[in-house]
């Protein structure tokens, strides 16, 4: 899910015409900065990319029910900032 959002991001900045981010954390710092999602949940899902990368090069170190508990902590988020994107572009 937190691929979607950034895919999703990356193309919202692209169509937009602003700076090309250099990492996965500028995607949601341009969006928070052109008023697409807020700061607060541009953080959020900085820290959420960073976990997503951890469990994607660190595979076979992962724990499952770590994994799990983040989800459902953080799958509110995910539903935020696709209401966010929704609004913003009145999809």
């Amino acid at each position: 899910a937190i691929q979607s959002c950034i895919d999703i991001g990356a193309h919202i900045i692209s169509d937009s015409q602003w700076e090309t981010p250099s990492t996965q954390a500028e995607i949601f710092e341009i969006l928070a900065e052109n008023k697409v999602i807020t700061k607060s949940l541009a953080k959020k899902m900085i820290q959420m990319a960073g976990f997503r990368n951890r469990i994607v090069h660190e595979y076979e170190k992962t724990d499952m029910k770590i994994v799990h508990t983040v989800w459902k902590k953080h799958l509110t988020d995910i539903k935020k900032y696709c209401k966010a994107v929704v609004l913003k572009y009145n999809l």
